[in-house]
């Protein structure tokens, strides 16, 4: 469930049980008698390593607390797709990367 006035709105299903799912838009506010809100959908899978993904520096030194930088980057991507991976960390955490 997302739901606010920003137009942006983000849902993140991890480890999801197989099967379907439906997904339903209403809009935030549609004032009366108004035209319905337009909106665009866009679904992805995050499915295994392609291997095409490097990193640098490949293992940094870092200190707990202290804010650090890794630079990725994707080879073999078409440039007028979207994508979505996951960079996922030894603790089992990660984060999601949009490309567009």
């Amino acid at each position: 469930f997302s739901a606010s006035e920003s137009g942006t709105e983000k849902v993140d299903l991890f480890d999801p049980v197989p099967g379907n799912y439906v997904a339903v838009v209403l809009p935030f506010a549609d004032p009366p008698g108004a035209a319905a809100t337009s909106f665009s959908y866009r679904g992805f899978v995050v499915g295994p390593n392609a291997g095409n993904l490097t990193v640098d520096p490949v293992n940094p030194t870092v200190t707990s607390g202290d804010p650090f930088t890794i630079t990725g980057s994707w080879s073999g991507l078409d440039p007028a797709a979207p994508y979505l991976g996951f960079l996922s960390y030894v603790d089992g955490s990660g984060t999601l990367v949009e490309i567009n």
